[in-house]
């Protein structure tokens, strides 16, 4: 009998990507992974290999599993305890700072499981395609392989609650190019266009932990807090975790 592991870490997407680490090691150790993930984030399988992806029929992470999706382990699934019964393990990365509530968010993920989180980016393999790569770089973007641009982007949060912070600014230096949700086109796809991009102004988001493993030409990527001073940055939270040459804008 094979054994299985169950992971709860159905959104968001920066959060899937940070502990790539802990899914790995688990595959490592002759598990077969379940992973669900909330209705938009159902691409992720065509992307990151190696475990039995499940599609949600949920949006948000905290609804109820419908009664038509079956896993190994559903029965834990709010159990926020690591589960070790019999064949069978349990991970749940959700909430994971609740036994910790003086800890940041992320480190308790790994402090959950005794992993140190390091060295996670190693861990993170991204299976890009290329060929939506370039329908998004050169036919939907109109971008040309010499041209020199500005990716911004203000666009934050997992569908369908994301929003938009109005406080970007830019050196005015390029052509503008806005980061959107396009029909037919995933984070995934946007790799290319964050590559070539001479300046990248985002907010602080999923595409933080892309960009660690991308071979970035930009000279000034800027990230900005979701929210705006006088309260304290959301990057708090996140900012321990990369090693990119990026500037942390809280306005």
């Amino acid at each position: 009998m094979s054994k299985t592991c169950l992971i709860r870490c159905p959104a968001g997407l920066g959060d899937i990507l940070f502990v790539q680490k802990i899914g790995k090691k688990l595959l490592d150790q002759g598990y077969e992974v379940y992973w669900p993930v909330v209705k938009p984030f159902g691409y992720i399988k065509e992307y990151i290999k190696g475990y039995n992806w499940i599609t949600l029929t949920g949006d948000h992470p905290d609804e109820p599993i419908h009664e038509s999706i079956e896993f190994p382990g559903k029965h834990h699934w709010n159990n926020p305890h690591v589960v070790k019964e019999d064949d069978h393990l349990f991970v749940n990365l959700h909430h994971p700072d609740q036994f910790w509530p003086h800890e940041l968010i992320m480190k308790c993920k790994y402090k959950l499981v005794n992993t140190d989180y390091s060295d996670w980016k190693n861990y993170l393999n991204i299976e890009r395609n290329t060929e939506k790569e370039d329908k998004l770089f050169y036919d939907v973007l109109k971008l040309n392989d010499d041209e020199e641009y500005c990716l911004v982007n203000s666009l934050y949060g997992s569908p369908p609650w994301s929003k938009h912070i109005d406080n970007i600014s830019t050196s005015g230096k390029y052509r503008e190019i806005s980061l959107d949700y396009i029909d037919g086109y995933t984070p995934f796809d946007w790799c290319k266009v964050f590559e070539r991009a001479s300046e990248i102004q985002t907010v602080d988001t999923c595409y933080a932990y892309l960009m660690e493993i991308l071979d970035l030409k930009a000279d000034v990527v800027n990230m900005y807090s979701r929210v705006r001073a006088p309260q304290q940055p959301s990057f708090l939270q996140t900012q321990f975790i990369f090693s990119t040459n990026i500037n942390w804008i809280h306005n």
